[in-house]
């Protein structure tokens, strides 16, 4: 992973000083896909996008508190009807800006008006390499070469692209293809094998915590040199290690990460929460509330983030992000944390990792 020393100082004072630089607008639930895994967008019900001037309002509400960084997200941002006119707002405000995509529709179009207002980086998602694995996962036809297709257009234009891997029980067949077809095309990949379950769509898509776990290792070691990788085993070891020898803490309050530290997401029907993955269910609308009300109401929310007891002594401890999204998605932050799928995962992953640490 890239160190950026400047940004790094700028994300510790936002943190230390609670100032809100880094947000990600979810512009729509909506999508042209269908992905079975997907914990973002229902097909069964789609939201009413929110019209450009209450988007524009907040994002200037947003930079006067001190916006730098801004992920555009979805569903598929690209669905809204009004992107274009949203995206150059942001723009113009001169905010460092990343796209998450799936990559379907970046035709010409797309790519000529993104050509005269690039955004710093666009997060393609990649879910095989193949037309019939996006048909039985993302439910759309001719997937993979509309996106083999716009990825070779945007290559030729200049634009920075990264290749998020997202892998289930549908897919996972193909991950030395996927991390081929990257290496291929010369792009950075950022694998992900820990999926949230969804209320509303299905969570049997995911792979078993175990599985997971192995994965992700796997995947490691395909996109680094093995003297990398026991590098990564060591320092998983000497983690597990310390936290052995440790003395438990007796509380840990807040959230572990820069969530509602320097960090939000407003959601596309307004609300902000400092966490997007799963609401505290106390969010303020930023079109109806304004700005800073939903911000300081988000720091109030994750400042009251408890960790469960039992993470204060486990022996995974260091090597668990201990993340809210994680936890409450599993709904497991106050209790029956032992045997969830998070702990499971960890377990495995660190007993992978160290098995490799010893075999080195």
């Amino acid at each position: 992973m890239k160190n950026y020393p400047i940004s790094n100082m700028l994300f510790n004072y936002a943190c230390k000083e609670r100032k809100p630089i880094n947000g990600t607008f979810e512009l729509t639930s909506n999508c042209n896909f269908n992905c079975k895994m997907c914990y973002v967008h229902s097909c069964k019900k789609k939201s009413s996008d929110a019209p450009p001037e209450d988007w524009k309002r907040v994002i200037d509400e947003a930079c006067d508190a001190g916006l730098i960084y801004a992920l555009i997200t979805g569903g598929e941002p690209l669905t809204h009807r009004n992107f274009t006119d949203i995206y150059s707002k942001i723009y113009k405000k001169g905010i460092v800006s990343v796209l998450n995509t799936n990559g379907y529709l970046l035709d010409d179009t797309y790519i000529s008006f993104l050509k005269k207002a690039p955004p710093s980086r666009i997060n393609i998602t990649l879910y095989g390499t193949d037309d019939e694995t996006y048909r039985n996962l993302c439910g759309v036809s001719g997937g993979f070469s509309q996106v083999e297709k716009n990825i070779k257009k945007l290559k030729e234009n200049g634009f920075n692209l990264n290749l998020n891997l997202t892998f289930v029980k549908s897919n996972i067949h193909a991950a030395e293809d996927m991390v081929r077809f990257a290496e291929l095309n010369n792009l950075h990949i950022r694998p992900s094998t820990y999926i949230f379950p969804s209320s509303e769509n299905e969570t049997n898509e995911r792979l078993s915590a175990e599985d997971a776990a192995k994965a992700e290792i796997k995947l490691y070691s395909l996109t680094h040199t093995q003297e990398e990788l026991k590098k990564w085993a060591e320092n998983v070891f000497m983690k597990y290690e310390a936290a052995k020898k440790e003395k438990p803490r007796d509380s840990f309050n807040g959230t572990t990460c820069r969530a509602g530290k320097s960090s939000y997401w407003i959601h596309s029907d307004g609300q902000l929460s400092f966490c997007g993955i799963k609401s505290a269910g106390n969010e303020l609308n930023v079109f109806k509330d304004g700005f800073i009300p939903a911000w300081e109401q988000a720091v109030k929310a994750a400042d009251k983030v408890r960790n469960p007891d039992a993470c204060l002594s486990c022996n995974y401890r260091f090597i668990c992000r201990r993340c809210y999204a994680m936890l409450a998605s599993e709904n497991v932050l106050n209790e029956n944390i032992d045997g969830s799928y998070t702990c499971l995962y960890y377990k495995r992953y660190t007993e992978e990792l160290v098995n490799i640490y010893f075999e080195g």
